[in-house]
């Protein structure tokens, strides 16, 4: 269902609802009809109703945004005022219009009776109203009016109002997530050209397959990286070349065992959401002077996923840009914008082993 039915059909329920509220007030069927006809009054409430829905249209599609919210005060009062006073002038002639039958109750509680002696004849009819002289049932009509408009008013701009925070929201939520994203691809681009530079200084033959399997990490980024939610399977490719690309440039004394475990298909993911935790095994859990292991697992159970990542730590001199751990730090801010109390990540950190462990729901 796209999101215009729930919209449209919440207007619809809504304007039933508003209609209704006559029926609510005066429940005495021949208030509204008489002799299988509508009644003044009935005729009167639809003319209201009518005026009252335009009014809400106008006033939350063009006063308040395109008068009100552009600092037009002026303009924005006497439009209202104008739409007011015109709506009362067309009230009042089709009230002049009718008959004036003392059908019309001024007790919404009680049974009305405008006539002391229940046995006497209907009164004449009435000559056209002048504005100028308002009887109490006309007080009534034009108070209905009044609380009508009253009532459109206040909604048309309290859901304004809330529109526009929510937009505003919206808008800081993007801002945010795209300022982390700028900063986590240029730092995973930094570390994989630093990979193949070692390969090209070595005149490695994997230089080439190296540079087709960035060419592939890149067009995902580029592609893919700005959108908030992607395929997961896109995003385990992507992971997969990136592990790929490691290894070629790795020496033979590095073991690195990735596997995925579980049925992956038709769910979703953050883009770039794992790679920093991978980075980071590489980037502090290998040694040319040992033999290393680094062990990443992907387990997807139902709608959950877990992420575990294992690697030794070696005492390497780290520069303090990598310490910093910017990677990581922006990816927990990203988890905590679009998985909120939808993740857990837990890590342990020795001064020999670091784990990784994290489990989020997928959508």
């Amino acid at each position: 269902m796209s999101t215009k039915r729930p919209y449209l059909l919440f207007h619809i329920i809504g304007w039933i609802a508003f209609f209704g509220f006559q029926f609510v007030l005066f429940p005495r069927p021949d208030i509204l009809f008489k002799n299988g006809e509508p009644t003044p009054f009935l005729i009167d409430q639809v003319i209201i109703n009518i005026i009252s829905m335009i009014f809400f249209y106008l006033h939350y599609f063009y006063l308040i945004p395109k008068l009100y919210f552009e600092s037009k005060y002026l303009k924005y009062a006497l439009s209202v005022f104008v739409y007011i006073t015109v709506s009362l002038f067309i009230v009042m002639q089709v009230n002049a219009q009718h008959p004036a039958p003392n059908d019309i109750p001024t007790n919404i509680k009680g049974i009305p009776e405008f006539s002391e002696n229940p046995l006497a004849p209907p009164p004449p009819l009435r000559p056209q109203v002048n504005p100028k002289i308002i009887k109490g049932k006309d007080f009534l009509l034009f108070g209905i009016f009044f609380i009508k408009l009253l009532l459109v008013f206040l909604l048309s701009v309290g859901l304004k109002v809330y529109n526009r925070w929510q937009v505003a929201e919206e808008e800081k939520y993007k801002a945010e997530l795209s300022f982390l994203k700028a900063q986590i691809n240029p730092h995973f681009l930094f570390n994989t050209l630093n990979g193949l530079y070692v390969l090209a200084i070595k005149k490695s033959e994997n230089t080439a397959p190296a540079i087709m399997k960035l060419s592939s990490i890149m067009r995902y980024v580029i592609n893919e990286g700005h959108q908030n939610y992607v395929d997961i399977d896109r995003e385990l490719k992507y992971i997969s070349d990136y592990i790929d690309l490691q290894k070629m440039r790795l020496a033979n004394n590095i073991q690195v065992n990735f596997s995925t475990i579980g049925e992956h298909k038709n769910y979703k993911i953050a883009p770039l959401i794992l790679i920093p935790f991978i980075e980071n095994a590489f980037k502090h859990g290998i040694s040319t002077e040992e033999n290393c292991v680094i062990n990443i697992q992907i387990k997807i159970t139902e709608n959950n996923l877990e992420l575990l990542v294992q690697n030794n730590k070696y005492k390497h001199v780290i520069k303090e840009e990598e310490k910093s751990g910017i990677g990581v730090n922006n990816t927990k801010k990203r988890l905590d914008v679009l998985y909120p109390s939808k993740y857990i990540l837990d890590t342990v950190d020795t001064e020999t082993m670091h784990v990784v462990n994290l489990k989020l729901q997928l959508i």
